[in-house]
């Protein structure tokens, strides 16, 4: 009965919803809901671990991707797999030559991991290669993602109508947060992820253990926006999760952002009169908040998160819990890398090559982690495992390339568009950084969609540079 009401909802959505909407809103809302278990599977052939499921996402792009197929062809339009614009006015070489040769660098990244998935077939049997395959498949959806948001991006107009639905989905994973936070103190209904222990209150909402990554984003955008109170509600959402690599990636995103900065602009009289302004309504909102009882509340609930934090960083009993599980994932992922230096092991096959080996015994028994080897904890490593060296390096020089093509897009923009892809960039550097103890370039990772979604819509403002300023004028 739920696949009939979940084909039906697609089919619905399909031919009533634009495709542009349905990329940027209803596939984000739909990978949520599908993580947070609300929405089950299509298809699902094993356990979750297994991989080897679709879900409502999946089909959602691949339909885009079928209509934007058929609505070229019945146009008798010719699409390539580097040109998928097209239609875009290429005016400028170097601006070309950029954004094409990163559609190539995708094109590389891609079939990199097809073919190390595909040798999986050879090396480890059938069920593990179908596992990879479904996978990499669901991967693949956010890739072609990337290509259908660019060519969709043609239209000037559509640029800005991508940022409002980002920023929508900003403020609605904020929202979400903070409902998830008030039903439970005040009433003690559980709304997404809630995890209770004896001295804290960890609040993850319906995004689940990501939501202190995610929130990050919107966090960095809200302050180079100066935005400063929305700013600090998402900075209050990241320690509210207590999570240590969220915490470490927004201080360090707040440093890279400063380096950014400090010698973009030279100070004068006007800049201090805003800084000050905007810091007196800030302590003004913050004293207000806190004379409420839902501020006392959020107050209290952060001071003991923060005395959590601090534990959980300088208690050595307490951070050897999580700290020690993942340093043995990630000693079990660098065997498993240098074993298959070559090849790797297939995309997200190191769970499946894991217990083969002795440290994978001490996880489970020693440490009572199983789970621990779902992924290598660390995304470079993931690269590693995935496809060998080649794997890693090619995910490197994807990495270069991003950073490259979100800083030439937050030069060429509107000052709004401009913050989003400067906000982008240095949430990309905090994820590098700080954040060492997860992998997100995964199938089910908002964290990576939202990333092709972005670098999507920068790669065609880079294009379009020369005339998009016109627009917003």
């Amino acid at each position: 009965m739920e696949t009939i009401f979940l084909s039906v909802f697609i089919i619905v959505i399909f031919f009533l919803i634009p495709s542009n909407l349905i990329l940027i809103v209803f596939v984000p809302i739909s990978l949520i809901l599908s993580n947070s278990n609300l929405v089950p599977s299509l298809y699902n052939s094993g356990n979750d671990s297994d991989g080897v499921n679709v879900r409502i996402q999946d089909i959602l792009i691949l339909l885009v991707f079928v209509r934007i197929i058929i609505s070229n062809y019945q146009n008798r339009l010719t699409i390539k797999i580097s040109a998928l614009s097209s239609n875009i006015k290429l005016d400028n070489t170097i601006s070309k030559n950029l954004v094409f040769n990163f559609q190539k660098i995708i094109i590389i990244f891609w079939s990199v991991l097809l073919v190390a998935t595909t040798l999986s077939y050879y090396r480890f049997g059938e069920k593990v290669f179908y596992a990879e395959i479904f996978s990499l498949f669901r991967f693949s959806t956010q890739i072609i993602s990337f290509f259908m948001i660019f060519y969709l991006s043609s239209k000037d107009k559509k640029l800005y109508d991508y940022y409002k639905y980002l920023d929508i989905i900003g403020y609605a994973i904020l929202l979400s947060a903070y409902i998830s936070f008030i039903l439970y103190i005040f009433f003690g209904i559980t709304f997404g992820d809630v995890q209770e222990t004896q001295n804290t209150i960890r609040f993850f909402g319906p995004i689940g253990d990501s939501i202190g990554f995610i929130i990050s984003l919107f966090c960095f955008k809200q302050l180079i926006s100066g935005q400063l109170i929305l700013a600090s509600l998402s900075a209050t959402i990241v320690f509210l999760s207590a999570t240590r690599g969220a915490i470490i990636s927004l201080i360090v995103g707040f440093l890279v952002a400063f380096l950014m900065q400090k010698n973009k602009y030279k100070f004068n009289i006007k800049h201090i009169k805003i800084i000050l302004f905007s810091t007196t309504i800030l302590i003004v909102f913050l004293l207000v908040l806190y004379l409420s009882d839902f501020g006392q509340v959020l107050f209290e609930s952060l001071l003991q998160n923060l005395s959590v934090v601090n534990d959980r960083f300088t208690n050595p009993k307490i951070a050897e819990l999580g700290l020690v599980q993942r340093q043995a994932s990630m000693n079990l992922a660098f065997q498993v890398f240098i074993d298959n230096l070559l090849t790797g092991v297939g995309y997200t096959g190191f769970r499946f090559i894991a217990p083969e080996y002795e440290d994978y015994k001490y996880i489970v028994n020693e440490i009572n982690a199983s789970n621990a080897v779902a992924t290598a904890n660390n995304q470079y490593l993931q690269s590693a495992t995935d496809a060998g060296f080649l794997g890693l390096l090619t995910f490197l020089i994807f990495i270069a390339n991003s950073l490259k093509l979100l800083k030439q897009s937050s030069k060429c923009l509107s000052p709004k568009l401009g913050s989003y892809f400067m906000a982008t960039r240095i949430w990309l550097w905090s994820l590098l950084i700080g954040n060492q103890g997860a992998a997100w370039m995964l199938p089910s990772s908002l964290i990576s969609f939202l990333l092709w979604i972005i670098l999507a819509i920068a790669a065609a403002s880079v294009i379009n540079k020369s005339t998009i300023k016109d627009v917003f004028e």
